[in-house]
C-alpha cells in the first residue's frame, strides 16, 4: 500500500509506511519527489534540533523527563536558537497531510520525516553508507525515513487541525 504525503496540495512524497513499530504508530521509507526534495530541508531540521534542544536542556541542568521542571523551562527554550529550530521545522511539518492508498486523508497526531544523512553526520558516521533495508548490503543508501503515530480519535475521518506532540 502507498501513501502519499502532501504539503499545501503538493505531493512531496511517498512511503509504504511498512513498519508498525507500535500500537498506532508506522514508519518507512521516504521517497521524495522533486517538490518534496525543495521543502525537505527544513522539515528534516527537526530531529537534528530536538537532538541540539536536548543538549542544551542537559547542559543547563533542565531535566526534560521532570514534567514540572521542563514545564517552566518551555517557554526560555522555545526562546533559544535550537527553540526556535524546533519551532520552524514544526511550521512546516503542520502543514503536511498524510493520505491513505485511496486518497484519503489519514489523520496523525505526530510525524516526522528524517534525512538518514544528516543524523549518520550527527553521529559520527560516515553519510551515505547505508547498508539498506534489514542491514542488508547493496543497493541504494536509504536516504530519507518518516515515522508517523497516526491519530486512533479520527480514524477514517477527516482532521481540522493537526497536533505535533515529541
Amino acid at each position: 500500500m502507498t501513501y502519499t504525503v502532501w504539503m499545501d496540495g503538493t505531493k512531496i512524497g511517498d512511503t509504504a509506511l511498512e513498519l508498525s513499530p507500535g500500537e498506532g504508530r508506522r514508519a518507512g521509507i521516504f521517497h521524495p519527489t522533486a517538490p518534496g526534495l525543495a521543502v525537505l530541508p527544513g522539515i528534516a531540521a527537526m530531529a537534528p534540533a530536538l537532538l541540539d534542544a536536548g543538549r542544551m536542556c542537559r547542559e543547563n541542568g533542565i531535566d526534560t523527563e521532570d514534567p514540572e521542571n521542563f514545564e517552566g523551562a518551555a517557554e526560555g527554550i522555545f526562546e533559544t536558537t535550537e527553540g526556535n529550530r524546533i519551532l520552524e521545522a514544526a511550521k512546516l511539518i503542520a502543514r503536511l497531510e498524510l493520505r491513505g492508498p485511496g486518497g484519503e486523508v489519514v489523520p496523525w497526531e505526530s510525524l516526522l520525516i528524517s534525512d538518514m544523512n544528516e543524523l549518520a553526520a550527527l553521529a559520527g558516521g560516515k553519510p551515505g553508507k547505508s547498508r539498506g533495508p534489514a542491514g542488508r548490503g547493496g543497493g541504494d543508501p536509504i536516504r530519507y525515513f518518516i515515522s508517523a503515530k497516526l491519530d486512533p480519535a479520527h480514524a477514517g475521518g477527516r482532521r481540522d487541525r493537526k497536533r505535533l506532540t515529541s
